[in-house]
């Protein structure tokens, strides 16, 4: 701190009983150098713009975050792996199926499943569109693959299979380019000839079918 004259605001020499400045009897007030008064307040300014501008970036960001969540909670991303990115399934608006067009895919999905519980091979065979784009774990599936398949599994390795579908459970949608694509659960029931071994299980499975309602598709959730 240093003493100002009181009349003329000279700086006081230490112990001076007169201001060298105008003459006046010293009558010393402690007060601080103008120059750090004015740096501090330069200070103070600094410091509360700092506060609102980083109090300003913290609210922008938490409303651009509530934004960002509630559009991923309106439009959910449709998420496809390299194994069920078929061409069908990426047809990602869906269309609502009127009642009568729903009963006919229901009829078709049940038929191809009677064919199945049938052994009727050629029956079965007639409901897909070859290639089938993935059956199961296969893609791109050629009839006489499938045939030789379906013929062995019925010969031999099965003694008994039967699917259960329950459409309370199952549902049906239309994509924009007219294909349909089903999420269908059933109970699978099955057996081997060698010994009682019945055993059944739920199955939730993935059908696509192309516009003439034949099998383009079909896997596993």
């Amino acid at each position: 701190m240093h003493s100002y004259c009181s009349n003329c605001g000279t700086e006081l020499q230490q112990g001076a009983a007169f201001c060298a400045g105008c003459g006046h009897k010293v009558q010393t007030v402690a007060v601080a150098n103008p120059a750090i008064i004015r740096l501090k307040k330069w200070h103070i300014i600094i410091l509360l713009i700092s506060i609102v501008s980083v109090t300003t970036y913290f609210v922008f960001l938490n409303k651009k975050k509530t934004a960002d969540l509630e559009a991923r909670l309106q439009n959910p991303p449709v998420r496809h792996t390299s194994e069920d990115n078929t061409a069908y399934e990426r047809q990602a608006v869906m269309k609502k199926l009127d009642p009568g067009e729903r009963e006919q895919i229901l009829n078709t999905i049940t038929a191809f499943y009677d064919a199945e519980n049938n052994e009727d091979v050629s029956t079965l065979l007639s409901h897909y569109a070859f290639p089938v784009e993935r059956y199961y774990q296969l893609y791109n599936v050629g009839y006489d693959q499938l045939h030789k398949m379906v013929v062995d599994a019925y010969n031999g390795k099965l003694y008994y299979h039967n699917i259960d579908i329950k459409w309370d459970y199952s549902t049906i949608a239309k994509t924009e380019s007219g294909a349909y694509k089903v999420l269908l659960y059933a109970d699978y029931t099955s057996a081997s000839e060698a010994a009682d071994d019945r055993v059944t299980r739920r199955l939730h499975l993935v059908l696509l079918l192309n516009e003439f309602e034949k099998i383009t598709a079909i896997y596993p959730v």
